[in-house]
């Protein structure tokens, strides 16, 4: 693996903690990983079910 050093949207960042919040990634680094192989769409989408969970459950 190599280390590289991206620059990306706040909107990109913020989705990126928002995974870490709900438990999607463990780390920022996973989520950006996670975003890169799945796409923002679907990132996004998951963030989205992962709180309506949370809302019906608690």
């Amino acid at each position: 693996m190599k280390i590289v050093t991206l620059k990306v949207k706040d909107k990109y960042y913020e989705i990126a903690e928002q995974m870490v919040e709900m438990g999607l990634a463990k780390s920022k680094n996973e989520a950006f990983n996670l975003i890169i192989l799945y796409g923002i769409n679907r990132a996004v989408e998951e963030i989205g079910r992962k709180k309506k969970v949370k809302e019906l459950t608690g």
